[in-house]
């Protein structure tokens, strides 16, 4: 990418949205940011990101951030996790790319890369990684409104827009969401850990193989993404690494050395084995750097020091 380009990260305020911004900026990128609400005091120059107010469910406001940006590179981010009301994920995921896509029509973009998920895969096959051609079929609402967000994607594709689509599957490190399984339990050790929560934490079943990777390896793979994916692709943003649930537990429970204990519950029940297959991102010369210990650690430590904040 030449160190002119101007970049809009949409989302630019949430977990891997603001890492690819402040990495794209940190690269010599013209990087403009959305956040819904105010813009911080003095924000530009702590970053060296261009902020811009949008709410992503007017568009008039979208099509103000691209006028004010003119972006060659788009990053969309926005979306909506953690909650089950349908008609919130639609909006939040599938119409404010609507709204994106209907702006940058008659933009000169070279790549509008958009952020899916993981959970728009059907369970997979046995201990088999998932690959890009693996079959679509969500099991939870936030799985199906991103499904839709990728239909979207696909038909701004067959009309010409240069659009490559990212899913991520389980993101960790700071700035991690406590809607995730893993950030909701760092957020109850550290909770803990600070005397504000109880000191056996509820669990559901552990014996489940996930795949985790780092945000920060994750804004490396959308900043690697953004110059060199083949517009309509999709790629897995992923480590390919199976790692049990029951391992990452122990892992934050020894970060905390407290005492902190875990007992079983019973939770809605999950798939045993979901793991990606990195092999198609990984062929364009990218590979994570952060080992999950760091990540864990990394993510735990951001939310304690979120919690000190507030506290």
């Amino acid at each position: 990418m030449s160190a002119a380009e101007r970049v809009l990260v949409t989302g630019a305020g949430g977990h891997l949205g603001g890492h690819a911004a402040h990495l794209l900026a940190r690269s010599g990128k013209h990087v403009y940011g959305t956040v819904r609400g105010s813009i911080p005091a003095a924000a530009d120059k702590q970053t060296g990101i261009r902020w811009l107010s949008c709410d992503f469910s007017k568009p008039d406001e979208v099509r103000a951030a691209v006028k004010a940006s003119n972006p060659s590179l788009v990053l969309h981010t926005v979306g909506l996790a953690g909650v089950a009301d349908m008609s919130a994920l639609i909006a939040a995921n599938v119409t404010a790319l609507e709204y994106l896509v209907g702006s940058l029509e008659n933009a000169p973009v070279n790549c509008l890369l958009v952020i899916g998920s993981g959970a728009e895969y059907s369970p997979g096959r046995g201990r088999e990684p998932i690959r890009e051609d693996h079959p679509l079929g969500p099991s939870s609402p936030y799985g199906l409104s991103k499904l839709h967000q990728f239909e979207v994607a696909q038909r701004a594709a067959e009309r010409g827009l240069p659009v490559a689509y990212g899913r991520p599957f389980n993101l960790i490190g700071p700035g991690i969401s406590c809607v995730t399984a893993v950030g909701d339990i760092s957020k109850r050790v550290a909770e803990a850990m600070q005397g504000q929560g109880r000191r056996v934490i509820d669990v559901g079943d552990l014996n489940r193989w996930r795949d985790y990777l780092d945000v920060r390896d994750a804004a490396t793979a959308c900043e690697l993404l953004l110059e060199s994916a083949s517009p309509g692709d999709a790629y897995n943003i992923c480590s390919g690494v199976p790692v049990l649930m029951s391992e990452v537990v122990d892992r934050l429970l020894a970060l905390a050395d407290d005492g902190l204990a875990v007992q079983t519950v019973e939770l809605s029940p999950s798939p045993d084995y979901v793991v990606g297959d990195s092999s198609k991102l990984r062929g364009l010369g990218w590979a994570p750097e952060y080992e999950l210990d760091t990540s864990l650690r990394d993510g735990l430590q951001y939310i304690a020091s979120k919690l000190i904040a507030s506290g």
